[in-house]
């Protein structure tokens, strides 16, 4: 069961390359809720977390230069929300990890709240600015 579907209406930014990233990202959600809520050796919850941990790092690198490259007025504070972001899920890693999170829903619903948010409304700017500004795509 799904946590998140790819919606192209609600999610897409207007940049194809960041749009094949947040779906890759929302299936990574989706795998780390499954392995939390089906227990299994070869997708438990500390792979699914580090794979996501990876996957976000390599994701907001690719976003970050973009927004570098079309020279997005709005790119200090987007950087910034991506720096709390990864040390959102670091701190869902030690907990996973430790055994000390509590509630399954609290985990996704801090990512799904997060994502669908960020993507919404800090990334569809970026998109907009591209969009009227730059010839990226």
């Amino acid at each position: 069961m799904s946590l998140i579907t790819w919606d192209k209406e609600k999610f897409s930014v207007g940049v194809d390359e960041m749009n094949e990233q947040h779906k890759k990202w929302i299936s990574l959600i989706n795998k780390l809720h499954g392995s939390l809520i089906t227990p299994n050796p070869e997708t438990s919850p500390e792979i699914a977390i580090k794979e996501m941990i990876d996957y976000t790092a390599f994701h907001f690198k690719q976003e970050e230069d973009l927004l570098q490259e079309v020279q997005f007025p709005g790119y200090e504070k987007h950087k910034l929300e991506h720096e709390y972001f990864i040390l959102k899920l670091e701190k869902l890693d030690q907990d996973i990890t430790n055994g000390t999170y509590v509630l399954k829903t609290q985990i996704m619903s801090i990512l799904k709240n997060w994502l669908e948010d960020h993507i919404c409304k800090a990334d569809k700017s970026y998109g907009a600015y591209i969009s009227n500004n730059a010839t990226t795509q």
